[in-house]
């Protein structure tokens, strides 16, 4: 009897540390990564252009293969789904680095609201949202 009950013991107390910490599980190799993408700012703003610059922090997995910039006027929150406008950067390969690209056909005396983003697959991934605003025209 004393025996039945040492192993009932040991099996509930090893049951319950299992519960209690869990069993880590191994992180899947082709679990998405995120790139970390950041908006660093604008420059060269004009009445009807804007530099606008972007960095890849990260190479995620699967790896980007596409960057720009999403921008608008009319929307806050510029992304690839709500009709705002998309300034890709077209290179052979996304690196991790700097980028940059120029908004041009802009509208004089408007605030414009940006951010940089990446792709991968058929996920964006957004850097912060920032804005400018174009000079007036002459």
């Amino acid at each position: 009897m004393n025996k039945t009950f040492n192993l009932i013991f040991q099996a509930l107390l090893i049951s319950g540390l299992l519960f209690a910490f869990g069993c880590k599980k191994d992180k899947d190799k082709n679990e998405p990564v995120p790139a970390n993408i950041e908006t660093l700012g604008s420059a060269s703003i004009t009445d009807n252009s804007a530099i606008l610059k972007g960095k890849i922090v990260k190479i995620s997995n699967p790896p980007q293969t596409e960057r720009g910039f999403f921008y608008s006027s009319t929307n806050q929150n510029p992304t690839a789904v709500n009709g705002s406008t998309n300034l890709k950067v077209v290179d052979a390969e996304v690196t991790v680095g700097e980028y940059s690209a120029t908004a041009s056909a802009l509208t004089p005396n408007t605030t414009y609201y940006w951010c940089a983003y990446s792709k991968a697959g058929d996920k964006y991934e957004y850097g912060s949202v920032k804005n400018f605003k174009t000079k007036t025209g002459s």
